[in-house]
């Protein structure tokens, strides 16, 4: 199975990545993340494999944890949304 471009992905599995990758870059296991945040670590590994949807809660418990704002969070969605606004002029009215 190949990997899917970046245009392929959804906008939680990007989301996803960006969690894991600044949980990587804090030097946080998993098990340790799961710990400070107070959230299981089942979820926590669903939100970072971009299964799950979050909470408008759970995110700001995310960003809260690892010290940085929300928007660095959603920052890797931007390019998704801009793609998609560009897509949706392309249709028919």
């Amino acid at each position: 199975m190949s990997t899917p471009e970046p245009s392929d992905e959804t906008a939680l599995t990007i989301f996803g990545h960006r969690v894991r990758s600044l949980r990587e870059e804090q030097g946080l296991s998993l098990r340790r993340f799961a710990e400070k945040t107070g959230i299981h670590r089942a979820h926590l590994s669903q939100i970072e494999l971009g299964r799950v949807n979050v909470t408008l809660d759970t995110l700001l418990c995310l960003a809260d944890t690892l010290d940085i704002e929300v928007s660095q969070l959603l920052r890797p969605l931007d390019t998704r949304r801009e793609l998609y606004v560009a897509s949706r002029k392309n249709l028919p009215q």
